[in-house]
């Protein structure tokens, strides 16, 4: 779907895809007022006027912050999706073959975008997984400052 992941069974509009800075598991974050923000925290506050102890994504996108997405809640109601909608058990649940076939495809030359999105995963959970099972496959920088293409057998710096 143009514009963002396909929504769940009970979102309505596309996700809106953040594409700025990332947490480590993919929630879309902003520098605000003197510190770091998930972006749909903040959204939620703007739109509201307050900010409950969760902000919930109903389409389960972290880099979401399309405000029909967004629900208030308590942690409590924050795991209970997780179980329901099979997330619980460490966030991203594969199996050996679905391991496999990433860093197969990876190896190939394909782009973590594509296959992370083929596995409802988030493009860095897909690098990061390569990394752990390859870890001869580096990050190199390259270019302009920014995080250059990953590269095999290059040895970055400290």
């Amino acid at each position: 779907m143009p514009g963002g992941k396909s929504p769940g069974p009970s979102v309505k509009k596309p996700c809106k895809e953040w594409v700025g800075a990332h947490s480590s598991a993919g929630y879309a974050q902003v520098w605000h007022d003197g510190k770091v923000w998930y972006v749909h925290r903040l959204e939620f506050l703007r739109h509201h006027g307050y900010l409950p102890q969760e902000v919930r994504h109903t389409c389960d996108n972290p880099g979401c912050w399309e405000i029909t997405h967004l629900l208030p809640g308590t942690r409590l109601d924050n795991a209970r999706d997780m179980v329901e909608r099979g997330r619980s058990h460490g966030r991203y649940k594969l199996t050996d073959e679905d391991v496999e076939a990433i860093v197969t495809r990876y190896l190939a030359g394909e782009k973590p975008a594509t296959i992370a999105h083929d596995f409802n995963l988030h493009k860095n959970y897909v690098s990061r997984l390569v990394r752990k099972y390859h870890p001869e496959i580096t990050r190199s920088r390259k270019g302009h400052g920014r995080w250059g293409e990953y590269a095999q057998g290059e040895v970055t710096g400290a």
